[in-house]
């Protein structure tokens, strides 16, 4: 198309110039008629330039005009739309539903009161809004923000419901907030729809089945297997903005052939109205095979939402002659209208990543709480349905309910990932805290009723007990993070011990007792079960451990318990015999070697840098360390900072610096059931480490447990620091898998 060029000089004196709000120096006619050009070139474009000579003739007129006069007045702005009349059917054929949104942020870079006060003020001004323009329609997700209001302004929840009910306030939240989608569970994701359905169904006295649609707009990924949760929780709509880079409109298929309608927000969720959406139209019409497009609109993340201007400006431009019909909606208006062409849209399968990589190890502390809550619910859960099936024990879902809340509330994606501030992780873990303390106390309530319904008359021994310290001893041992308590509850030198296993499968594995206050020879401990089979065991610590007043020993015992069920343990002490008594020889040196061995795996650690030399299955022969370069590497690494969004990305590596350079060990086990080395070292700004590798009986793994004390701080201009662990193997492969909700996938 010809003169081109003059249509980028209105642009800079019409269009851009206004998109910095500087709208003083043009005036809305010159506004009005650079759009519809630009809007009129779109056109064309998509009907095989066919209106080229036209749109052309309308250019140069203009161009004409403007360079006699100085500037677009509303006599040739008038003039112009004349011009391209022919269009004008065409034009207004096309339908752009615009609908207001706020995005708001959970706690992403302030505390929770300023979450709660920026929810308040933007849906209240929202409301006045809708009082003063009659077709204004306006759409917010989130289950947590309804919350809020309905704890906080209940006069206004009842403005929000007549809203509902006029069909102009749309509820888009089938989750109880926008969610990371990546780390938490397939049962958070569950547990998101299950309580945002029934909480705002019961709130706002809609029907459930209209939270069809999961509106994600900033999440920064999404797992392949997101359709199939969103299928069985009786979603049909997916809106997102980040993760992909293909269609804009077309269906998600997940592994198992279900699939879902989803729509990739074209320009980004967070807009002014300003007329330059219109150009996106066109093209995604025609590629669409549909006369209607989406657009989102609203100042958002610290909320806001649309203003009275954009609400102006939607008015005023449905009136231009060669524009598309702007009109007020719904997201549900629009994803009816792609119904129509669902079986022609491309299919799209495998997930929709990565946008942010620093996003998975930055914050380690909430990732933690999310992981350790989530297994603490489970086992929970189980636990109390398991124990109230067989003794009619009451189930406590409203409190199950309580404690999955706060959890889900922390899978927003700005506070799982990591990307907020100190007030962030604060409330974050404040909320950890209160969904372990209603896990806890619930899983002992049921686990304390099973024990009272166990008959173990038959195990009992009488002794003096007068004398005794245990009872009570370690009250709160070792609560935080979703530990139970091991709180004592017997006396005497003989002691039971019921052992649960929340798994749906039998296990034979090592398990931790911890005895209090436990008078007797620790060399003649014995460990049996209910049925008077001895137990391999073995003591953790040479002496006993103090805690708040009381001393207490922690041991090893091999044990088979069976799926979801119990095991008894009985602690004794063996009767007095007779021992060899031999010393030590000292006529000869032996270096102590630093292997852990069983009769699978034979570990071998450098006694001088506390590397991994060799990691040798035993059935196959095959190494699995490096020859060549030593594995199990600490490293030091400095990234590049300068970029900024340091919480989101990861950083070209700036400098590597081992952290072998001096290491000591510290300790060395060598018992029947867990063989352990430990060592630690100290780096950077006093911050310290210690790792210790251990191997158990019958365990096919090597573990590695590390305690780090973190007082590294980066800067722009020294760079960020990481902690890097170093895994070399000796061969190669071209995938690595890794776990998913509800499943695995491999990548390169």
């Amino acid at each position: 198309m010809k003169n081109l060029n003059h249509l980028e000089d209105l642009i800079k004196t019409y269009v851009d110039k206004t998109a910095a709000n500087d709208e003083r120096l043009q005036s809305n006619w010159g506004r009005r008629l650079t759009l519809q050009l630009m809007y009129a070139v779109k056109l064309s474009e998509t009907a095989d330039n066919q209106y080229d000579d036209l749109v052309t003739q309308a250019i140069e007129h203009t161009w004409q005009a403007f360079t006699e006069e100085g500037a677009v007045t509303r006599t040739e702005c008038l003039a112009m739309e004349q011009l391209l009349a022919p269009l004008a059917e065409k034009a207004k054929a096309l339908n752009l539903i615009c609908i207001g949104h706020a995005h708001i942020d959970m706690n992403w870079m302030w505390s929770y009161d300023e979450t709660v006060s920026v929810t308040l003020e933007t849906l209240r001004t929202m409301l006045d809004l809708m009082d003063d323009y009659p077709d204004y329609t306006y759409a917010q997700s989130q289950a947590s923000v309804y919350e809020i209001v309905a704890r906080h302004d209940p006069e206004m929840l009842e403005r929000i419901r007549e809203r509902v009910r006029e069909g102009r306030w749309e509820v888009t939240a089938s989750t109880w907030v926008e969610a990371d989608r990546n780390m938490p569970n397939a049962e958070s994701m569950a547990r998101h729809f299950l309580y945002t359905r029934r909480y705002l169904a019961d709130l706002l006295q809609i029907d459930p089945a209209t939270l069809d649609l999961d509106y994600e707009p900033d999440t920064f990924g999404h797992h392949q297997n997101v359709p199939e949760v969103l299928r069985d929780a009786g979603v049909r709509y997916y809106y997102h903005c980040r993760g992909a880079d293909g269609p804009y409109l077309y269906r998600w298929q997940s592994p198992s052939g279900r699939s879902i309608l989803a729509y990739r927000e074209p320009l980004w969720y967070n807009w002014d109205i300003d007329g330059r959406c219109a150009l996106v139209v066109p093209k995604l019409c025609r590629d669409l095979g549909m006369n209607t497009a989406l657009r989102v609109y609203g100042v958002g993340d610290h909320g806001g939402g649309p203003t009275r201007r954009d609400i102006e400006k939607i008015l005023e431009m449905d009136t231009w002659p060669i524009f598309p019909h702007y009109q007020f909606g719904t997201y549900h208006d629009f994803f009816r209208s792609a119904e129509a062409v669902a079986d022609s849209l491309p299919v799209i399968t495998g997930e929709l990543n990565f946008i942010f990589d620093g996003c998975y190890t930055t914050q380690t502390r909430i990732k933690r709480g999310n992981r350790q809550s989530e297994q603490a619910l489970l086992t929970s859960e189980l636990t109390g349905a398991l124990v109230g099936t067989a003794l009619g024990w009451p189930y406590p879902t409203d409190v199950y309910a309580q404690a999955w809340k706060k959890v889900l509330f922390n899978q927003f994606h700005d506070i799982l990932p990591g990307s907020g501030t100190v007030d962030t992780r604060e409330y974050a873990m404040a909320l950890y805290q209160e969904a372990f303390a209603l896990t806890s106390t619930q899983q002992m309530k049921a686990l304390r009723a099973l024990a009272g319904h166990i008959d173990t008359t038959a195990l009992t021994v009488a002794e003096d007990i007068r004398f005794s310290r245990a009872e009570g001893a370690g009250a709160g041992f070792p609560t935080g993070s979703g530990n139970l308590p091991r709180t004592a509850r017997h006396s005497g030198l003989h002691r039971l011990f019921m052992v649960w296993n929340p798994l749906p499968f039998e296990r034979e594995e090592l398990c931790e007792l911890t005895i209090w206050d436990w008078s007797g020879d620790i060399g003649r401990l014995q460990v049996s079960d209910g049925y008077g089979q001895i137990l391999n065991h073995q003591v953790m610590a040479s002496g006993k451990d103090q805690y708040w007043g009381h001393r207490y020993q922690t041991i090893l015992v091999f044990a088979r318990v069976p799926a979801s069920g119990y095991r008894t343990l009985v602690i004794d002490e063996t009767p007095l015999q007779d021992i060899s008594v031999w010393a030590h020889d000292v006529r000869k040196i032996k270096p102590a070697e630093l292997i852990l061995e069983n009769e699978y795996l034979q570990v071998t650690v450098s006694e001088q840098d506390g590397t991994i030399l060799s990691l040798l299955d035993k059935e196959t022969g095959r190494d699995y360390a490096d020859a060549c370069e030593p594995t199990g590497v600490f490293r030091l690494i400095r990234e590049n900072a300068s970029r900024g969004m340091t919480a989101w990305v990861v950083g070209a590596w700036r400098q590597i610096r081992s952290l072998h350079q001096d290491v000591k060990i510290t300790d060395i086990s060598r018992g029947d059931l867990r063989q352990s080395i430990t060592w630690m070292t100290t780096f950077g700004n006093q911050s310290d480490l210690t790792a210790t590798l251990s191997l158990d009986q019958g365990e096919r793994q090597v573990r590695l447990d590390v305690k780090v004390r973190w007082q590294e701080i980066g800067n722009k201009q020294d760079g960020l620091p990481q902690l890097n662990l170093l895994l070399p193997t000796p061969v190669g492969c071209q995938t690595f898998r890794y776990d998913i909700p509800m499943g695995e996938i491999e990548r390169p």
